[in-house]
């Protein structure tokens, strides 16, 4: 095996995850079952997000909600989250 060819992934809200290097990406945490799911694609304008004047060097995502299976969302519809403070 390459050296450093594993890093540890911190996504707020989950352990400590592993994974094989590669290509940039990004990461959604199903709340439910707490599995983390890979999403390859990247939106080219996210440096938009950054205040104006200001240069975008690099950055992390993490998404948050519930996966396709089937149990999961069940249980989210039997469970829906509290709502979310105003702001």
């Amino acid at each position: 095996m390459e050296m450093n060819a594993v890093e540890m992934v911190e996504i707020p809200g989950a352990p400590p995850h592993y994974e094989s290097k590669r290509a940039h990406h990004h990461h959604f945490l199903c709340e439910v079952c707490r599995k983390i799911y890979t999403v390859e694609n990247c939106s080219p304008d996210i440096g938009r997000l950054a205040p104006p004047a200001f240069t975008l060097r690099h950055h992390t995502l993490a998404l948050y909600g519930v996966c396709a299976d089937p149990a999961c969302v069940q249980n989210a519809l039997r469970n829906p989250p509290p709502a979310a403070p105003p702001q």
